[in-house]
């Protein structure tokens, strides 16, 4: 299972070493109405050039915790992503940061604003020790009644995914499940079950791996956590049904 570990090096403001050990009290930020303002007490030499300089601000470490994503239907390369706590005294700034993964270069990214004691996702690239397969859906349709008839399509989507690490892994399949904007047109999903009486707001404040089972979010899309173990493969099947009146069209419209 993912656990927790130090937070990559996310930008030159925070690297891997000890905050409280190295927030030393001479370096003070000061928040106002519409900007944040940094002081620095040591004499710092700069060029007078077009060039751009670095000053260091402060060096921080950061608590965080791992997990992955994939939306098969649009890649299947698995993703892994670090959700990071600013426990500092510091807000993060918008900009790009250089994301480093065990002290090598891995992506650019954008932050920010993260004010502290906020949370926010740190991108660390894809993980090619996830496979994903996703296979041709499985698509079939039907006329149903006698008298009061329907028509129904039944899509079935066989998803394969393989951990090849030597650890165990916790992994969150994205998937598209169509909401119906008409009364008369039901959508019923038959495999995974979803969890009921979910909150979706999202926890701003604290850091938490997402649970393992099924569930939709807020855009009707599913959201399926499984804990992986080491080395192991797993057939996952997504199944939902249309039922509709004869007369009636189908048009869809993806948004995840």
């Amino acid at each position: 299972m993912a656990r927790s570990a130090p937070a990559p090096q996310c930008a030159d403001m925070f690297v891997k070493e000890k905050a409280s050990a190295l927030m030393h009290l001479e370096y003070t930020a000061e928040e106002n109405v519409l900007s944040t303002t940094f002081t620095v007490p040591q004499r710092k030499t700069i060029p007078s050039d077009p060039s751009e300089h670095k000053v260091t601000i402060a060096t921080m470490e950061l608590d965080a915790i791992l997990h992955y994503d994939v939306v098969p239907k649009k890649n299947t390369n698995a993703f892994l992503t670090a959700a990071v706590l600013n426990t500092s005294v510091y807000p993060l700034l918008t900009g790009q940061a250089s994301i480093y993964l065990n002290n090598s270069f891995s992506t650019k990214t954008s932050i920010g604003p993260v004010y502290a004691g906020e949370k926010f996702d740190c991108p660390l690239g894809v993980d090619p020790s996830i496979k994903v397969q996703y296979k041709p859906v499985h698509k079939y349709q039907q006329q149903l009644g006698l008298l009061n008839k329907s028509s129904s399509i039944t899509n079935e989507q066989k998803i394969i995914v393989k951990n090849t690490k030597r650890d165990g892994v916790l992994l969150t399949i994205h998937e598209h499940i169509p909401k119906s904007t008409d009364e008369k047109i039901k959508i019923k999903l038959f495999t995974p079950e979803v969890k009921t009486g979910i909150n979706h707001e999202e926890d701003n404040k604290s850091l938490k791996l997402p649970d393992v089972g099924a569930k939709l979010n807020n855009n009707h899309n599913l959201e399926w956590t499984i804990l992986l173990s080491p080395d192991e493969e797993r057939e996952l099947s997504v199944k939902w049904t249309i039922d509709y009146p004869p007369t009636e069209t189908i048009e869809y419209n993806e948004a995840f």
